[in-house]
């Protein structure tokens, strides 16, 4: 009735110690044993799912003598000497699988009474071993054998693909490729915004219709009321770009397109006031891990009343900035960058991990938070490999 706790904290489980890192824990009940379903091992390859259960909800808890229920780990039994300080644990990669650092699951049954688990994983770049999509999604299909829960596939490893029943509707694309030319009156459910909510004061589809403005304000790194509309990246290998109108005054007022895993890990083509050419000009920021540097080499002035095509191609591991302004033709700003830093691995699990990678829209006026810039567009869509 109150929908508070009721009695006093009480410990029931303590993990398989050579695993280590319990976290996430679910507890179900199915034909009178009460299941709990947690994730061990840490977050990077030594990730798993262990099942345990108890006639009792406060147990004793015995654990599947099979083995986790779900891993990637080349050796899926943990050993005595398996602790390491190194969360990811590169040691446990299994040159085998497509999905890595498969673990935290979630246990469902549907109204049909299949089982399934849906569960954390990643596909890293090799030799890098970095995960650019960072953390994603996957679903497992569950049978049941002798009252304890099991891959349909066999074994405890996840299987890339599996066989779902005709009758299961067709689910809809969710990547929303394709051109955004924000010609209606709220933004789609695919952007973001980055430690502030999405207003009107800052973020305006009326100010100017047809184009998203976008009021700069402080700098990516601050906690406070940056300005930057994004959306994930969620292919190896696509094609981002955006159409600025933009007019900087002051060296301390640029825009335009990022690409970022979390604050403190981007890149940065923007507009800008350059002191040094004494005129507006294009140029790449890259911060890495909170250390900003300036590609001096790819700074190039362009007019600065005219609007300007951005453009980012990514073909893992490397991204390629270009512009265009009119029908021009497109001019490459600098060399290939190393975009495998947008990752967890980079990032070394420190501010931004598992945000996922990003790509969109951004502004900075930092002296009197006034400045707008306009997007007329942004496109972003899968491209096969180069």
């Amino acid at each position: 009735q109150t929908l508070a706790l009721k009695g006093n904290p009480e410990e029931i489980y303590r993990g398989n110690r050579k695993f280590g890192c319990l976290e996430g824990p679910q507890l179900l009940k199915r034909e009178g044993w009460y299941y709990l379903i947690a994730a061990e091992g840490g977050t990077g390859y030594g990730h798993a799912v262990q099942v345990s259960r108890s006639r009792m909800i406060n147990g004793p808890y015995e654990m599947d003598t099979t083995g986790p229920l779900l891993t990637s780990r080349i050796n899926p039994r943990p050993a005595e000497n398996d602790y390491t300080e190194d969360f990811l644990k590169p040691h446990f990669y299994n040159p085998e699988l497509k999905l890595q650092k498969a673990g935290h699951g979630s246990l469902i049954e549907d109204d049909k009474g299949r089982s399934w688990l849906f569960h954390l994983c990643a596909r890293p770049l090799m030799p890098q071993m970095r995960c650019v999509l960072n953390r994603e999604t996957s679903l497992q299909k569950v049978i049941w054998k002798e009252g304890w829960p099991v891959l349909m596939t066999g074994g405890c490893h996840p299987a890339d693909s599996i066989e779902i029943d005709g009758d299961i509707e067709q689910t809809q694309d969710i990547s929303c490729q394709g051109i955004d030319n924000f010609d209606t009156k709220t933004l789609g459910t695919q952007w973001y915004s980055l430690k502030a909510p999405l207003e009107e004061n800052w973020c305006s589809l009326t100010k100017t219709p047809g184009v998203l403005s976008i009021r700069g304000r402080n700098s990516t790194y601050s906690a406070h009321d940056t300005s930057l509309v994004a959306r994930r990246i969620q292919h190896f290998n696509c094609l981002i770009e955006t159409t600025l109108d933009f007019n900087p005054g002051s060296y301390r007022q640029m825009a335009g397109l990022m690409v970022l895993t979390g604050s403190r890990t981007y890149y940065y083509l923007r507009k800008f006031y350059s002191r040094k050419l004494q005129s507006v000009a294009l140029g790449i920021l890259v911060s890495r891990n909170g250390e900003p540097a300036e590609l001096h080499e790819t700074v190039t002035s362009v007019p600065g009343d005219s609007e300007i095509t951005l453009r980012c191609r990514i073909n893992q591991p490397l991204l390629q900035f270009s512009y265009q302004i009119g029908n021009s033709k497109e001019i490459r700003v600098g060399s290939p960058q190393d975009a495998s830093i947008l990752s967890d691995e980079y990032t070394n699990n420190g501010p931004g991990a598992f945000d996922g990678s990003f790509c969109g829209m951004t502004a900075q006026d930092l002296d009197r938070h006034s400045q707008w810039a306009e997007f007329s567009n942004f496109s972003y869509r899968e491209i096969e490999s180069e």
